[in-house]
């Protein structure tokens, strides 16, 4: 187990690694406004497959690369 997700309004994943932690925390900043869901995350979580909705972008999936510090969108929902 590497952490939870506190569902309230909106899910808030919590992750025990404080690195851990940080990466999933600059991936949700990248989207300020959006609602951010975990899809996938590869070893090593510096990259993640994001499902991100809101009123800007929609529905879509993203990868974010935070070697590259880049997000890179995979298609809509």
């Amino acid at each position: 187990m590497i952490g939870g997700v506190r569902v309230v309004d909106d899910s808030r994943y919590v992750f025990f690694d404080p690195r851990m932690q940080a990466r999933w925390d600059a991936v949700t900043r990248a989207f300020e406004g959006e609602r951010v869901r975990l899809v996938s995350a590869a070893n090593g979580f510096k990259k993640f497959v994001v499902r991100v909705d809101g009123l800007k972008d929609g529905f879509l999936y993203e990868l974010v690369d935070l070697d590259t510090h880049t997000a890179s969108s995979l298609g809509e929902v």
